[in-house]
């Protein structure tokens, strides 16, 4: 990012025509807490490419399962008059259990940063995984539950706190292709990879 704090336009704006837009999330987002990170690989050139994640010894990073749309990510600009713009960003899911143990799991998230998997892949992988939280955390801004609306779900919102707001909208994770990255982003589970601490959970 610029030091600065003059941006502009620095490339051209275009359109794909054989590679149009497509909504909704795959099946799987991964969640872990933003203080178990170790160290963030950022691209030199690009800070918005991430091409490494690595979690403290014993930390991992836990499954959210999606049905359907039941996932949701995404931002919205924060503007100022004193302030660089930023991003609030976003993520909303809805999960199934009842059970006391995912009552208490789910009353004390906080500070989490999710990787949500698009299905729009982008060339190769390049914006498939879209990090959020990454600088600031996830926080629950929305935890509703109504017995008799939305089949008795539960859905949780997601996002930064106020003033703690994202410099950009969102990181992407990409290491060489999709493959790669995939392999990169599974391995936080902490299932026999670099981050220890056996299987990955679910939320």
């Amino acid at each position: 990012m610029p030091t600065n704090c003059n941006f502009g336009i620095a490339a051209d704006i275009l359109k794909d025509c054989s590679a149009p837009p497509t909504a909704g999330v795959e099946a799987v987002a991964y969640a872990f807490n933003r203080s178990d990170i170790d160290s963030v690989t950022y691209d030199q050139s690009n800070p918005r490419l991430v091409t490494a994640i690595t979690l403290a010894d014993g930390a991992k990073a836990y499954k959210i399962e999606n049905f359907k749309k039941e996932i949701d990510a995404g931002f919205d600009l924060v503007t100022s008059e004193t302030n660089i713009d930023k991003f609030n960003q976003y993520v909303k899911f809805e999960p199934w259990g009842i059970d006391s143990d995912t009552v208490k799991a789910l009353d004390e998230l906080s500070d989490l940063v999710i990787i949500v998997e698009r299905k729009n892949k982008g060339n190769d992988g390049d914006g498939a995984f879209q990090i959020y939280g990454l600088q600031t955390g996830l926080y629950k801004s929305s935890d509703t539950m109504r017995a008799n609306t939305a089949s008795g779900k539960r859905i949780i919102e997601l996002t930064n706190q106020a003033e703690e707001e994202s410099t950009v909208s969102y990181h992407v994770f990409f290491d060489t292709d999709y493959a790669t990255t995939k392999a990169a982003v599974e391995a936080l589970l902490g299932d026999g990879g670099d981050n220890g601490g056996g299987d990955g959970g679910e939320v």
